[in-house]
Parts: structure tokens; C-alpha cells; sequence
């Protein structure tokens, strides 16, 4: 009977390793992982944001050269909104400062883009 109970701690404490270790290494669906990055920085450098969830914001236009909505900052520099669940609600925000989150990478067709997850109008005087 004691042996029984030994190798039931050991696998208890087993899981529980495994299983904090697995959360940790992967944020256990967490958003504090989620950078917030201006969209000069992200044009900048763009390689060392690739395939990362970013957060940016910016004004939100139509760029009729891609047929794809954008954020433009106050350089003029601009990242394209990709995808989004619900376009619909870009044509509303269109002209108004947002914040959008998403995976962030580039390529030579679009340039810089966001597949963005979720779009928000920002509250002018907060961050």
C-alpha cells in the first residue's frame, strides 16, 4: 500500500510539472504577451516582428492601391489590414483613429500587413 501511494505522488507531482511547464512555455492563452508596437516601428523592422500578435494603432483609411483598408500613422507610413472577421465594421471605422491587434508579417504583394483579430476606436486621450 505504501508503494501504491509513493508512485501516485510522483505521477501527481509529474503532471503537475509537465502541465506548468506547458502553460508557461506557451502563456496559457494569454494577451500579456501581446506587444504594443507603433506602426513606424513595425515598418522599420519588420523581421523582428513577424509572425508575432501585435497591437498598433493608427488612422484607419481604404488604400485603393490594394483594395484593403489601412492604418496610417503620422508618418504616412501605412499597414494593411489583410483579414478580419467582420469587414463590415472597418467601412464604420473608416477615417477614425483605431487600435487593431493581429499577427503581423510581410510580403512582397502586400508589403506590411496585419490578419487582424480585432479592430477598436480609440478613446482620444488614452493609450
Amino acid at each position: 500500500m505504501g508503494r501504491f501511494l509513493m508512485y501516485c505522488a510522483i505521477g501527481g507531482l509529474a503532471f503537475f510539472v509537465l502541465t506548468a511547464a506547458l502553460l508557461l512555455e506557451h502563456g496559457g492563452g494569454s494577451t500579456a504577451s501581446i506587444n504594443q508596437v507603433s506602426v513606424h516601428d513595425l515598418g522599420l523592422s519588420p523581421p523582428l516582428y513577424r509572425g508575432k500578435v501585435v497591437t498598433t494603432e493608427g488612422l484607419l483609411t481604404f488604400s485603393e492601391a490594394h483594395n484593403l483598408y489601412q492604418i496610417v500613422d503620422g508618418t504616412s507610413l501605412a499597414i494593411i489590414i489583410r483579414t478580419y472577421a467582420h469587414p463590415e465594421e472597418l467601412k464604420s471605422l473608416s477615417g477614425k483613429r483605431v487600435r487593431v491587434t493581429g499577427r503581423f508579417d510581410f510580403d512582397e504583394t502586400n508589403g506590411i500587413y496585419l490578419d487582424a483579430d480585432a479592430v477598436q476606436p480609440t478613446v482620444v486621450g488614452t493609450r
